[in-house]
């Protein structure tokens, strides 16, 4: 399921994430300082506020994407998706749900 779409600008991406209950326009900046390898690559700002991290991954076919957690103390459990360019050039975030064939796929 898309839950979000995005423009890459430079290393970030800026978008918005729409579900049901949700309405939130983020920024995911890339971490410029990172310390050790196994950190995330990406942070994901609302406003001000950090509310998740991603990290850069690559595909067998070579395609690269990002693994994205958002967290907030209202959520029952964080959310999982993927960002990934499209064909046509957006980058969209995806959504399965846990436990589906697909998730296994991208987790």
């Amino acid at each position: 399921m898309i839950i979000g779409r995005f423009c890459q600008q430079g290393g970030a991406y800026s978008g918005d994430l729409r579900t049901i209950t949700l309405k939130l326009d983020i920024v995911i900046q890339p971490v410029t300082n990172r310390v050790v390898d196994v950190g995330p690559t990406h942070l994901i700002f609302a406003g001000t506020f950090l509310v998740g991290s991603g990290f850069a991954k690559q595909a067998d076919d070579g395609s690269r994407y990002l693994t994205l957690r958002l967290d907030d103390p209202l959520f029952p459990v964080p959310i999982d998706a993927t960002l990934r360019e499209t064909d046509g050039g957006e980058w969209i975030a995806e959504w399965y749900r846990p436990g589906s064939a697909k998730y296994s796929k991208v987790a």
